[in-house]
């Protein structure tokens, strides 16, 4: 929901950071890596975090960036070139985790989220769990500074009409189970719902997925960022974070998310949420760079208190 999200504007930044401290009641940001910390100021953003929060490092953006460029990007990537390029984007977030807990001083990190790609969309690519296997025995090996590592599931590139197609849960859960039997820094799995759903074209999708993960003891972490089979302003079926559902008590709402109170309530039923490493929201506002602030925080304090209440109820 950054209002700089595409176009830097440094009033604009300390503005919405400000109004999250402000008007939210949260454990910490999810950041988005894309090669550096911050992309325009990094001691400018440090500068406007709240020295109590806690993140977790994000690498998919860089990852869909590179991607651009190169389609064989990617640590499950079967073209050796393409893969350890891909180690080497790590080895950047490696420091950025490093450089946030110096600065705060403390271990601030608590996960790094890792992507299976390159996209099986491109022509030509092919990856593996092998591929990613060689890639995680390497990347866990490094200190990671009290952060742990996870694969966000992404949609599969094994199913029909992939939108980022990345490797199916399966060959995913296989890579992990093979490097933690190997390695003292277990690897896991985070499931974001919105990704799940669009592969599986359903909301049964991301119950299936938390469960799996979830009965291989690797399950670390579920996202909520919303999807719709036939939103107007999201697209079908896109991976565009649409906020939730209409529900009571709610001022901001998309009416055609199939993210609401019950669905994910049925997703979080299917695991334990206290052995969880951390639970968030991922919501986008849109109109991308026209949406004001008091919305920017708005979507992300309703879907927030949607999924308190689940999680309340939970307890």
């Amino acid at each position: 929901t950054s209002p700089t999200l595409f176009k830097w504007d440094k009033n604009k930044e300390k503005e919405y950071l400000s109004s999250i401290k402000n008007n939210l009641n949260i454990r910490g940001l999810e950041l988005p890596f894309l090669g550096k910390l911050h992309m325009e100021d990094e001691e400018f953003f440090l500068s406007l975090l709240e020295p109590k929060w806690e993140y977790v490092l994000t690498c998919l953006p860089g990852t869909m960036k590179a991607l651009e460029t190169n389609s064989h990007f990617g640590i499950a990537s079967d073209n050796e070139q393409g893969r350890l390029e891909a180690i080497e984007f790590y080895k950047n977030a490696n420091q950025v985790v490093k450089k946030l807990n110096e600065y705060f001083g403390g271990e601030k990190v608590i996960n790094v989220v890792l992507a299976s790609a390159p996209s099986l969309k491109a022509v030509d690519v092919k990856s593996s769990s092998n591929s990613l296997k060689k890639s995680l025995s390497e990347i866990a090996s490094w200190n990671w500074f009290g952060a742990k590592l996870v694969i966000e599931h992404c949609d599969s590139g094994r199913e029909k009409n992939p939108v980022k197609g990345f490797l199916s849960l399966d060959e995913e859960i296989k890579a992990i189970l093979d490097v933690n039997k190997e390695l003292n820094h277990p690897i896991g799995l985070t499931i974001n719902w919105a990704r799940s759903a669009i592969e599986k074209r359903n909301k049964i999708g991301p119950i299936e997925h938390v469960r799996k993960a979830y009965e291989n003891n690797i399950l670390q972490g579920v996202m909520f960022s919303g999807t719709s089979p036939k939103s107007e302003l999201y697209g079908n079926w896109r991976d565009l974070h649409l906020p939730i559902a209409k529900e009571d008590d709610i001022e901001y709402f998309e009416k055609d998310s199939l993210m609401n109170f019950k669905n994910i309530k049925d997703t979080l039923k299917e695991c334990d949420i206290d052995k969880l490493s951390y639970i968030g929201v991922k919501v986008l506002a849109m109109p991308i760079e026209d949406s004001s602030i008091e919305k920017r925080i708005g979507i992300n304090r309703d879907t927030l208190k949607v999924l308190n209440k689940i999680i309340k109820e939970m307890k």
